[in-house]
C-alpha cells in the first residue's frame, strides 16, 4: 500500500466517506447510510394483550422509543459502515 492510501485511509477513518485514486486524481466519496425500520406491537406473553407505555431501547446505538397506547411501537436505524 503506498503511502498516500495509508494517509488517505487514515484521515477518513471512523467517517461517513471513502476514496479512490485514478491515476494522480483522488476522489473522496460519500457512504450512503443504510436505513432499517424497527417496529412492532409489545405483547404479554401470558395473556397475549398488548403493552403499552414500553419503552424499547437499542443499548449498541443509544436509541430508544416507547409503544404507544395501541402498544405499538416504531423506531428508524440509521448505519453508516466505515
Amino acid at each position: 500500500m503506498s503511502q498516500i492510501e495509508l494517509t488517505m485511509k487514515e484521515v477518513l477513518k471512523k467517517t461517513p466517506f471513502s476514496y479512490k485514486i485514478n491515476n494522480k486524481l483522488i476522489l473522496i466519496i460519500a457512504l450512503k447510510p443504510k436505513i432499517y425500520a424497527l417496529c412492532d406491537y409489545v405483547y404479554n406473553t401470558i395473556d397475549g394483550k398488548v403493552v403499552t407505555d414500553v419503552s424499547i431501547y437499542v443499548q449498541n446505538l443509544s436509541s430508544g422509543v416507547s409503544s404507544n397506547s395501541e402498544g405499538y411501537f416504531s423506531q428508524s436505524l440509521v448505519f453508516i459502515q466505515f
